[in-house]
């Protein structure tokens, strides 16, 4: 295809230089930055999980202990902010095999996040932002799991599948700029071009992949407590190995609403028009003695949209979500997800702070095909944080995982049942001076 034999090395070589241009900036504007820092932390995460994989069959449980070294560090001024977060996590479990022989779900994860934005004027805004993942398939995209916040870290929370665990890199650039057309009125565009690519080596059903992506909006601020925005966008998802694309348009209208000073809603609706390009074949007809041409590309249309809401309280804060959108997936096909996700936290003391998160969500096939990987997912995650002082904490904590296929060819129900003890430790921000 066209779009597939654009240039990847010329790609790579792009990244590069703005990877290297933002360091320099980095470097020769921490001359006169009014500020540069440095915040540490260091994470030791214990647990144990009777179905680490979640298995329907040949389960196994799995106890964990994963070592997270991170630091952010930074330049900012009135006029710029550049920072660089990196995280190197080490992930060693102890495996209870039975009869299932060697397993292997040890990794050793890199993750490097780098984000800035520079004040050309008053009104004129640009940014940069660029991502380096080195991870695995238990702790990526494929990822029902969370960590101590209640976050999901690099993944999409919708369930695991039932392969081994492949190494997978990912890299990513995104560029944007804003404008303020007036006092209540904003004019923002970004693009952003990501690729990922899984361990040839290995033997399994993930496919490389490439994703560009770009949007324009426009906000109107009506009052203090009341604003709406409109949006379009396009994605161009690409598999080079199935000489595959898929083009999606959308376009979007939403609204943000302070209902009270401490309620805050917000709703985005949208329909999307998906195309999907995959190469003909000949198929030979009986009838006729001849081979035919067989289209296999696709047209879709369909409707996005998301909604939140949420409550400040004194001690405490809560909120609810529901969205449907789509998503690039490791097996070459693009997702249609439904989610719905809720939190509360409770702060019952000084040093004590109570969490419940939960999620569900359903995956289907964004084209109307089959896909192995249709699934409904369901998560609820309690948990206990004990703040020693502003630096140290402890968390201790409780999941529950099931999650049911509903391929053609890939069906059946597995559940997990895990319990974690989480000890994080924050050095005080080292400066030159406080901004």
């Amino acid at each position: 295809m066209k779009y597939s034999s654009f240039n990847s090395f010329l790609k790579k070589d792009v990244c590069l230089f703005l990877l290297l241009a933002s360091s320099s900036f980095m470097w020769t504007g921490s001359v006169n930055a009014r500020e540069i820092y440095l915040l540490p932390s260091i994470t030791l995460h214990t647990e144990y999980d009777d179905n680490k994989r979640l298995r329907e069959t040949n389960k196994y449980a799995a106890f964990g202990v994963i070592t997270r070294a991170n630091a952010k560090a930074g330049i900012r001024s009135d006029s710029y902010d550049i920072a660089l977060d990196s995280q190197v996590s080490i992930n060693r479990y102890a495996v209870n095999k039975g009869s299932r022989g060697d397993v292997d779900i040890d990794s050793e994860d890199f993750r490097f996040d780098l984000s800035s934005f520079y004040n050309l004027t008053e009104k004129n805004r640009i940014g940069l932002s660029a991502n380096y993942t080195q991870d695995t398939t238990l702790t990526s995209e494929f990822l029902a799991d969370a960590n101590q916040d209640g976050k999901v870290d690099g993944a999409d929370g919708s369930g695991i599948t039932n392969e081994r665990n492949i190494q997978r890199n990912k890299w990513s650039v995104a560029p944007d700029w804003g404008y303020s057309l007036s006092e209540t009125q904003l004019l923002q565009a970004n693009y952003s071009h990501t690729e990922v690519a899984y361990d040839s080596s290995e033997a399994s059903s993930y496919v490389d992949y490439a994703i560009d992506f770009a949007q324009i909006s426009f906000k109107q601020q009506w009052t203090p407590l009341f604003s709406n925005s409109l949006s379009t966008s396009v994605m161009f998802y690409d598999v080079p190995e199935r000489d595959q694309l898929i083009t999606e348009y959308s376009i979007n209208v939403g609204a943000e609403y302070q209902i009270a000073p401490t309620w805050f809603a917000s709703f985005q609706v949208g329909s999307r028009f998906t195309k999907t390009e995959v190469p003909s074949v000949f198929v030979f007809n009986r009838q006729t003695r001849n081979f035919e041409e067989v289209n296999n590309s696709s047209d879709t249309q369909g409707l996005t949209f998301s909604f939140s809401m949420d409550k400040q309280f004194e001690s405490g804060h809560t909120g609810i979500s529901y969205s449907r959108s789509t998503s690039a997936q490791g097996d070459g096909r693009l997702q249609l997800r439904d989610t719905v996700n809720a939190y509360f936290k409770y702060n019952f003391a000084q040093n004590w702070h109570l969490s419940l998160t939960g999620s569900y969500s359903d995956s289907t096939s964004a084209n109307n095909g089959d896909n192995n990987n249709d699934r409904t997912y369901f998560r609820i995650r309690p948990s206990i944080r004990w703040a020693f002082d502003r630096q140290t904490s402890l968390t201790a904590g409780y999941q529950y995982r099931t999650q049911k296929y509903n391929g053609s060819s890939n069906s059946g129900r597995a559940d997990s049942n895990s319990v974690f003890l989480v000890l994080n430790y924050r050095w005080g921000k080292i400066a030159t001076q406080r901004y």
